[in-house]
């Protein structure tokens, strides 16, 4: 064999695994190209599930009466998550609750912000945490809450965050108020009707509410007439 065949014979086999490495390498990429595609399906099917949970969660939340939210373990307490149900309740958004880092701080009752710093200190003690305190309001007015904490920890023990729930109990905090303001009412009204009895006990008197149907008071000598003391009579509940 001349060496021009020789060399021919050399460039062919050189050419022929040039052409079966260039055919390799085009499957290879055709493999890596399939491989990228199923991969991004399968991120896009994982973000659309992530996205569908995250949205149901969140509709979840917003159909709770209450407010959950998430905050840093120490003062001032930045909040890192709180639900839109916040702005019905306070009348801010959750960005601006997010924003501002000693939001909740700043906005604490001033007389409920003692009470409220030593609960939380018992709160790295027990986990967990439910107490009253009063917010204010966008517009200036107080709410009151009823707050639910649980202290979250990481693998190494560590206290990492703290979880919370809070409800707006403003309107059941009035009603309390009214109901305690009726009673010193009525005692102070008792009061009075013994004084004024006082001088003359024969008097038969009795103080009895219509809408209640129920007896307020009742004079010792309408319970000695009966046969009854004054406490059993009030005790009836019913007219005499």
């Amino acid at each position: 064999m001349s060496e021009d065949q020789s060399l021919k014979q050399q460039l062919d086999t050189a050419q022929r695994q040039i052409q079966q490495l260039s055919q390799q390498l085009a499957l290879e990429r055709e493999t890596t190209r399939q491989l990228q595609a199923q991969w991004q399906q399968q991120v896009r099917q994982q973000q659309a599930k992530s996205e569908y949970q995250i949205q149901r969660l969140e509709r979840i939340m917003a159909a709770s009466p209450g407010t959950p939210y998430t905050c840093h373990v120490a003062p001032p307490y930045t909040c890192t998550y709180i639900s839109p149900n916040v702005e019905p309740v306070l009348g801010y958004t959750p960005e601006e609750c997010q924003a501002e880092p000693d939001f909740w701080v700043q906005r604490l009752h001033p007389q409920d912000t003692p009470r409220v710093f030593a609960a939380i200190s018992a709160l790295f003690e027990q986990g967990q945490l439910q107490y009253e305190y009063r917010l204010r309001h966008r517009q200036g007015h107080y709410v009151w809450l009823r707050e639910q904490l649980t202290l979250l920890w990481d693998d190494q023990g560590e206290s990492q965050e703290i979880a919370g729930f809070f409800t707006d109990i403003s309107e059941q905090k009035q009603l309390d108020a009214e109901r305690q303001q009726a009673e010193q009412s009525l005692q102070d009204q008792q009061r009075f009707i013994e004084q004024a009895i006082q001088p003359n006990p024969s008097l038969f008197v009795y103080l009895y509410d219509v809408p209640r149907d129920t007896n307020l008071f009742v004079s010792q000598s309408v319970a000695d007439c009966l046969g009854y003391t004054a406490a059993e009579i009030s005790d009836i509940g019913q007219n005499v």
